[in-house]
């Protein structure tokens, strides 16, 4: 979920496997990058039938 002002609440999915945390990679994506789910967490739970 972002946390940025322009993507505010937006859901993105972010593949953990394509980096190793354990040799100390860290995450330099930015939200352009990573494919959108939904545009708030709501509807994230709507898509996915939750509620």
């Amino acid at each position: 979920m972002s946390l940025q002002s322009g993507s505010f609440g937006k859901v993105y999915y972010w593949d953990h496997d394509t980096m190793d945390v354990d040799t100390g990679e860290t995450c330099d994506y930015s939200v352009d990058e990573l494919q959108a789910l939904a545009s708030s967490f709501s509807e994230l739970l709507e898509k996915v039938n939750l509620v």
